[in-house]
């Protein structure tokens, strides 16, 4: 049966979608060889790993890419570095796990985020809590909106200076402490709900 469809697609006598999807990840995957001898020397489970691996490679290179040329993702790619589960899915409660995804993957109301959707200008979307005429993005909310009194009670490590700030930004967003995360979920999540209402 392959055999004859086979012909049929070659020959250009009918169109199989399938086919089409099998010669394309041959292709990609470097075994353009395969597709045109229809002749694999090594065994079903060499080839499956082969292309598995090399799909896999493939897509974590698209990812890195996508990430390093997106200029929402100027933040994100600061504590992002590689395409994997990430620990706290497995370290905190399913409420404030949804709380720190929201926050970490621009899933908010932040003036940055909810300013793309009104087409407001990047340098236009300040925060609108403090009297600094900043930028409103995670880092603004993170380290330095004067809003938020509850930064020290959750976050009392954190250093307001904007050099040590952008140091330890990747790091704070990958912690993986449990007590330490789940303060660090609390004031996010006040800070979230402050942003989508604010006062006045």
């Amino acid at each position: 049966m392959y055999t004859i469809i086979y012909s049929n697609y070659i020959n250009g006598h009918n169109t199989y979608s399938w086919l089409d999807n099998v010669k394309s990840i041959l292709d990609d995957c470097g075994c353009s060889y395969i597709w045109i001898d229809q002749f694999y020397l090594g065994s079903k489970n060499m080839l499956l790993n082969l292309i598995d691996t090399s799909l896999k490679i493939q897509f974590k290179q698209t990812w890195q890419s996508n990430v390093n040329d997106s200029s929402k993702c100027i933040n994100y790619r600061m504590y992002k570095t590689e395409h994997c589960l990430e620990k706290y899915f497995d370290v905190l409660s399913p409420h404030f796990v949804q709380t720190y995804t929201n926050f970490r993957l621009c899933n908010n109301y932040l003036p940055l985020e909810k300013g793309s959707w009104l087409g407001i200008s990047r340098n236009e979307r300040v925060c609108n809590l403090c009297n600094t005429n900043s930028i409103g993005d995670e880092y603004h909310y993170l380290f330095q909106c004067n809003f938020f009194n509850e930064r020290k009670q959750f976050l009392p490590t954190i250093n307001s200076s904007r050099k040590t700030s952008a140091f330890n930004f990747g790091f704070i967003m990958c912690e993986t402490n449990e007590t330490k995360l789940f303060k660090l979920c609390r004031f996010l999540k006040i800070v979230l709900d402050k942003v989508r209402s604010p006062p006045g």
